[in-house]
């Protein structure tokens, strides 16, 4: 189960990204100061449709590939507390106070955030 991003423009394909990975990328967004708060918490919760704006989707894009990755190894992964590791992910399920290493943005998956984003024309999050 995830969260799928559905383009505005129709003539891009949505994109489906999985818990572990949106949730730092939410977080990640939050610190650029685009996104008021409603909108950011609706984007945590499934089905609800929080949008985005072709302009702000491209100002997130933007952020990311500015400030973010030239600072993420190719192997790395932005943790849920947006601390770059390169320590590989052991896919095990953790509970508990170790719950928070279950989520990480994998520079892949970011980088093809990016593209989405620049070529969306606005997005819902559903």
């Amino acid at each position: 189960m995830g969260f799928i991003l559905i383009p505005t423009d129709e003539s891009v394909e949505a994109v489906s990204v999985n818990f572990w990975n949106w949730r730092p990328t939410a977080e990640l967004i939050a610190t650029f100061g685009l996104i008021d708060g409603e909108r950011l918490e609706l984007m945590q919760i499934q089905c609800c449709g929080a949008e985005l704006t072709s302009e702000e989707a491209v100002q997130i894009a933007d952020r990311i590939e500015n400030d973010v990755l030239p600072t993420l190894p190719a192997d790395g992964r932005v943790k849920l507390d947006l601390s770059v590791t390169t320590e590989p992910d052991d896919f095990k399920f953790h509970k508990g106070s170790d719950v928070h290493k279950n989520y990480s943005a994998t520079e892949k998956w970011l980088r093809e955030f990016v593209s989405f984003c620049r070529n969306s024309g606005g997005v819902s999050v559903l």
